[in-house]
């Protein structure tokens, strides 16, 4: 690691106030006509909720602050390349414009039933790029933040806000590797996935790298899809516990947040925060089996 040169801070920054004054004011800036981010709350909710939402997030924020550890869904988004330049003919299509998630996921899965109706089989593959973070010398930008003056919990705070962090881009595989390999962008080895339906689907192995042969793609049996979790058998019981599960904790932490809610704070805090989680997507997964559908109603009651 190459020498840094001393700089003469005056007043180290070691920790920063998040104050619930400047959280509802930030969430009045956020703009309603974006896209939600990978957890799926759009900002037209928080930023109409920003009374009620304001105190929890800002002891969210401190007490993330306070452990250096940043959760890992603020880690993680969504990434559509954008034509710049060249013939638009040999750009790949990641999403359509114009189309909410959930009908580009019904779209896709009534070509996936046809096909299976049809006995035919299909193998559908899920890959991760590797991101600008991942090519940057983490621990040297560290290194650098301490020299001027960053420390402590804030400094620890920033490393792990930059480790680990993930975007998706998903599309067809060969043109994929074309677009990815011109624009010089790598794929997150370890997230690399395959599942292989239809009843006689001969289960081939793909291989991301001509020259190593060992290098192929992981086969699973589900994986999630636009907050969507698939299952090899394309029912979606994984996917409502998952939902279920999530809207039991969020249900949890308000109940422990908040020591009084009178009825209309409680439906404008379940609206905003557990109906999301359980609702996103249903007009993919409805109608359910009736051992699904309690789970969903025990999160309801």
């Amino acid at each position: 690691m190459p020498d840094i040169d001393p700089v003469d801070v005056q007043e180290p920054l070691t920790k920063t106030e998040s104050l619930i004054s400047e959280v509802e004011k930030e969430l009045t800036k956020m703009k309603s006509d974006k896209s939600p981010g990978s957890d799926l709350v759009h900002p037209k909710v928080l930023k109409m909720c920003r009374q009620v939402m304001a105190m929890p997030l800002t002891k969210i924020f401190k007490k993330s602050m306070e452990e250096g550890k940043v959760p890992t869904s603020w880690k993680d988004a969504n990434v559509t390349p954008i034509f710049k330049k060249g013939s638009r003919k040999n750009q790949v299509t990641i999403d359509q414009s114009k189309r909410s998630t959930t009908l580009q996921l019904l779209r896709v899965l009534y070509q996936w039933i046809e096909m299976i109706d049809n006995s035919d089989c299909f193998d559908v593959m899920y890959m991760n790029f590797s991101k600008a973070f991942d090519t940057v010398p983490l621990q040297r930008l560290i290194r650098k933040l301490a020299v001027y003056g960053i420390n402590d919990k804030l400094l620890k705070w920033i490393e792990d806000f930059l480790s680990n962090r993930r975007q998706r881009v998903s599309s067809d595989l060969d043109k994929l590797l074309m677009w990815a390999d011109k624009w010089q962008l790598q794929f997150n080895a370890s997230k690399r996935k395959v599942i292989h339906y239809g009843r006689r689907n001969k289960h081939f192995g793909y291989n991301m790298n001509p020259g190593d042969p060992a290098d192929k793609m992981e086969v699973t049996t589900e994986e999630k899809d636009l907050g969507v979790t698939f299952s090899r058998d394309l029912k979606f019981s994984t996917h409502v516990a998952k939902a279920a599960n999530k809207g039991n904790q969020v249900i949890g932490a308000i109940r422990h947040l908040f020591s009084y809610m009178d009825k209309d704070m409680l439906t404008q805090l379940y609206k905003a925060l557990v109906r999301g989680h359980l609702e996103y997507g249903n007009s993919l997964w409805n109608p359910i089996n009736k051992g699904d559908q309690d789970q969903l109603e025990k999160s309801t009651a």
